[in-house]
Parts: C-alpha cells; structure tokens; sequence
C-alpha cells in the first residue's frame, strides 16, 4: 500500500475535525440549547427592539428579558426611563450602561430602584444598554434641553477593565463612540487622525460578537466558562491604546464637569430672577 504523503494526511485531519466540530455543534442545537444575548419580548412574546435612537429608550415599554440566564420583566415611563423614575424634575440622577438600567432584573431589584427607594430620594434611572459614558452624557444633556430637569445630583456608573473580550468596558466604548462621532463629522478626504489609531480589542469583541451569534456550541462553553475564557485568552490593551482608552474617557469625565457648571449658573439666574420678581411683587 502506497505511503499517504503529509499533505493528504494534514487534510484528512482538518476534514475530520470539522466534520466533528459540525456533529457536536448539531447535537448542542439539539440538546442544549442556548439563546443568543439577550431578547427583549413583547406582552404577545413577539421580539422587539428597546431603543428610540442612540440617547434613549421607547416609552412605556413592558418588555420581557430573556437570556440563559435570567428572565425578568422591565417597564419604561413616558419619558423611556427604566421604571421607576421621577418623569418630572428628578432630584437625583443616575448614568450608566446595563448595569445601571438592570439588565436581568425586575424593576424593584435595581440597585437604583433600592437606592432612591431607601433613601426616599426622587430619582431618574438613565442606564442604557449599550452605552458609554459619551452617550449617557449625550443623553442628560437632552433631558436637561428638553424637560428642563434641574437635578441637585447626577451619579455616574463607569465600568473600567483592562482585556479587550470583557463586554461592558468603558474605557474603550468611550472610544468606539468618539470614533462613530468623529467619522460622523469629518469628511472622507481629511487625513487619518488619532482617532483611527487600530483597537486590537474592537477586533477581537467583533470575532467573540460573530462566534456567539452563530454557533450554538460557543455560547455553550462560554455560558459555562465564560470567565476563564475572558482571563486567558484577552490581551491586556497595548499602552498607546490605553491611554487614548482613559483620555476619551477623562474628557467625557470633563464634559459632565462643564455640563454641572452650566445647570448652576443657569439655577442661580432662575433663582435670582424669581427672587426679584417677588421683591417686585411685594413692593406692589
């Protein structure tokens, strides 16, 4: 019998393992199903999207979570504020992504619904899923235009890591959405800029994003080691990208310090003004 040459027996094995990897990922279709992210269903289970633009939620919404695991139903005011919030001149405000709106939660397990409900403070739960902190200040800013909210406090919720396959990282959200908003605004015959500098990390989030979307197979070994995968196979950042990573993230940081300023002074001219209309008043 003729020796098989090392090329042929390299294919045969590629061939086999595929055919394997194909077999074990139809018997995890079949066996153990996993629902890819998170759906968000209507009251008829029909999915629906949550989101009215890239700054905010639709309004009352009665939505069902649903993910391998958790399952929960969420609610949204008027406004497409994540129930239940003040609609009307908050005196606190809280900024964040999933986390911060509960993703996964009932409305009264958030830790914002059992903060302001402790507390008994009047509040306005912002999170939105998906987001960094340039959207979620994007966001006040329009509240704060739109219903003239004057809030005593906004709390923002900033989660930093420091690996590239770890959803929910700020740091380099803030980035992806400086970019989106420089591409937006400069024209395509207009040199490279800084913020074109390559994100290993953006890359690898979108094979981890391909990956789970498609195969069964993955979203079952990450459901069940998900942790581990994140701890040793994501790269930490390279210096150069971490620091553009913490100087978008500094000057959304700055933004929201302006955007205070801005809200006082404009409280003080109210309060000045109302002041000397009662004095008017009184004189009369």
């Amino acid at each position: 019998m003729q020796k098989r040459t090392r090329p042929a027996t390299i294919l045969a094995v590629v061939f086999g393992i595929l055919v394997c990897v194909v077999v074990v990922e139809f018997l995890s279709r079949l066996l153990f199903q996993v629902v890819p992210g998170t759906w968000f269903l209507d009251e008829e289970g029909q999915a629906i999207g949550i989101e009215a633009g890239e700054l905010g939620l639709k309004g009352n919404l009665l939505v069902r979570q649903l993910a391998p695991d958790y399952d929960a139903v969420a609610r949204t005011t008027v406004l497409g504020l994540r129930a239940p919030s003040a609609d009307v001149s908050p005196k606190v405000v809280l900024l964040g992504d999933s986390f911060t709106f509960g993703l996964g939660l009932a409305d009264g397990e958030t830790f914002a619904a059992l903060y302001c409900s402790r507390l008994g403070l009047q509040c306005a739960n912002l999170g939105h899923p998906g987001t960094a902190t340039r959207r979620q200040r994007q966001s006040l800013e329009l509240m704060l235009a739109k219903e003239e909210w004057r809030p005593r406090e906004v709390h923002l919720f900033l989660l930093g890591m420091s690996t590239a396959l770890f959803a929910g990282n700020d740091f380099f959200e803030n980035v992806a959405e400086r970019r989106a908003d420089d591409a937006h605004a400069r024209s395509s015959t207009e040199p490279a800029s800084r913020a074109n500098v390559p994100s290993s990390g953006g890359r690898l989030r979108r094979v981890q994003a391909l990956l789970l979307g498609h195969s069964n197979l993955a979203r079952l070994l990450y459901l069940h080691f998900g942790q581990w995968m994140r701890t040793v196979l994501a790269p930490a950042p390279g210096v150069g990208e971490f620091e553009f990573a913490l100087e978008a993230t500094r000057d959304e940081i700055m933004g929201l310090g302006r955007l205070a300023n801005e809200v006082c002074n404009a409280c003080r001219a109210e309060h000045s003004a109302a002041t000397e209309r009662a004095i008017v008043s009184a004189k009369c």
